[in-house]
C-alpha cells in the first residue's frame, strides 16, 4: 500500500488521524484527501496530505484507494468516482446519518468495501501514537474548544445551537 495512491474524504477527527497514521505508522507517500471546510484544509497540510481538494471536481488523479470519513453520501460518491477499477474503500465515517449510496462507478469498476473492525492491536498503535505525539505538537490542534467540567450543559447548548463548531472539545476535570 505505501507505492500506492489514497484519497480520504472529510477532514474531521477521523479524517485528520486517518490522514496522520497513513502518512506516518503505514509510510503511504500519496495520501489526497477532499474537504470543503477551509480551515480543516488548512489542518489536512499538517497531517501530511499531499494534495488537498474543497471538492471532487478538482480531483485530476485516480487511486486504489479511499478512506470515507466525511458521513455524507457525497463523500462516499466521491470516492467511487475517483478510484481505480478494484480499488478499495475502507468506511470509517461515524454517525452517519444518511444512507450511503452505490452509484454505477461502484460496480462498474468491481470496488470493494471494507469497514472498520475490533480485529486491529490498538495497544500497538497506542504505544506508537503515544510515543509519536511528542514529536508532532499540531495533533493538538484537533481540540479546537477548551473547557472546565463544569461548563458542559452551555458547551452542549452552544453546539446544538450551531454558536460553535469545534473539530474536537478538551475537557478539564481540574
Amino acid at each position: 500500500m505505501r507505492d500506492k495512491k489514497v484519497l480520504i474524504t472529510g477532514m474531521g477527527v477521523m479524517g485528520l488521524l486517518t490522514c496522520y497514521f497513513l502518512k506516518y505508522y503505514v509510510g503511504v507517500d500519496h495520501v489526497d484527501v477532499v474537504e470543503p471546510n477551509r480551515n480543516r484544509r488548512e489542518l489536512a497540510q499538517k497531517f501530511g496530505a499531499k494534495n488537498i481538494y474543497d471538492s471532487e471536481e478538482q480531483i485530476i488523479e485516480t487511486y486504489s484507494y479511499g478512506f470515507e470519513c466525511s458521513a455524507t453520501n457525497s463523500g462516499f460518491r466521491t470516492l467511487q468516482k475517483a478510484l481505480n477499477n478494484n480499488g478499495v474503500i475502507c468506511i470509517l465515517s461515524d454517525g452517519n446519518k444518511v444512507e450511503l449510496t452505490l452509484i454505477a462507478d461502484f460496480y462498474r469498476k468491481e470496488l470493494q468495501i471494507i469497514g472498520s473492525s475490533d480485529g486491529y492491536d490498538y495497544q500497538k498503535h497506542a504505544d506508537w501514537f503515544f510515543r509519536k505525539i511528542e514529536q508532532t505538537p499540531f495533533i493538538e490542534e484537533i481540540f479546537q474548544h477548551d473547557i472546565n467540567y463544569t461548563a458542559l450543559v452551555q458547551c452542549f447548548e452552544e453546539l446544538g445551537q450551531g454558536i460553535i463548531n469545534p473539530l474536537k472539545v478538551y475537557i478539564s476535570y481540574e
